[in-house]
């Protein structure tokens, strides 16, 4: 059976804990502002750096995916009106994962 030696002779120990002392905690959802409603809010938000890689991100999906074209408007055709809806998402212990968005179509009309 082996011994285990004093932290205190372990160099690597103490390296270990000032690394881990040392990283950036992650937020957890009480000390989250609340969601952005729309693209102007976001720009006052912040958090807007995150929320903005995030709309990249999924800008992107969309056109790689193939679900839109830019075309020209035909003439007396009602556009759908796009939303960006804007979420945080968390791990079990309800700390920051990541940041979310998505573009969607409005249901409401």
């Amino acid at each position: 059976m082996t011994q285990i030696e004093s932290p205190y002779n372990l160099p690597g120990y103490f390296n270990t804990f000032a690394t881990a002392i040392s990283q950036p905690r992650p937020l957890h959802c009480d000390q989250l502002p609340s969601l952005p409603k729309n693209w102007k809010e976001l720009l006052a938000h912040p958090f807007k750096d995150d929320f903005m890689k995030a709309a990249e991100v999924e800008f992107s999906k969309v056109e790689a995916q193939g679900i839109f074209r830019c075309v020209k408007r035909p003439q007396k055709t009602q556009i759908l009106p796009l939303i960006w809806v804007f979420s945080y998402k968390f791990d079990s212990n309800r700390y920051l994962l990541k940041y979310k968005a998505q573009v969607c179509v409005r249901d409401d009309l």
